[in-house]
């Protein structure tokens, strides 16, 4: 069981380093990074990840999947069809919890969570540099509605 993985974010650090330690930092320096993520490099980095987690014995992973915008990413649709080797994927939308404060926006990322299959979870990225109370009220009222799994990332 890998409980947290990140398919998105895999096998960049040879070009992605952050300029100085801690995970604002981290987050700053992926940002950068996506740059690349086109859907082919998502897919190649992604499957090269679920088969070295099969050769090592995981048979149930949870990744992670950043979201930039209401609307689901390319990693979003490219992970779901990714020959996962005999692994139980879960994939978990990592929604920073801004892109919440409209409940619009809340309601159509919970719709496509909600909609995108067995193994979807709704989450939110939730840190000290983004608390916002009515964002937070937004994401948990989107996603009981249309029983959306939550998972929460903090």
């Amino acid at each position: 069981m890998e409980p947290h993985a990140h398919l998105d974010k895999t096998f960049t650090i040879e070009r992605c380093r952050p300029a100085q330690a801690g995970l604002l930092a981290a987050i700053h320096a992926m940002h950068e990074d996506r740059q690349h993520w086109t859907r082919a490099d998502i897919q190649r980095r992604a499957s090269a990840a679920l088969a070295r987690a099969a050769a090592n014995g995981v048979t149930h992973l949870r990744s992670h999947i950043d979201w930039f915008t209401a609307d689901a990413p390319d990693a979003w649709q490219e992970i779901a069809r990714l020959d996962t080797v005999g692994i139980t994927l879960e994939r978990v939308a990592l929604v920073p919890l801004t892109l919440f404060r409209d409940p619009a926006d809340a309601g159509a990322i919970a719709r496509t969570v909600a909609t995108s299959g067995e193994g979807c979870l709704l989450g939110g990225f939730i840190h000290s540099s983004n608390w916002d109370a009515a964002a937070m009220a937004n994401l948990l009222d989107s996603a009981g509605p249309l029983g959306a799994g939550s998972g929460f990332a903090y």
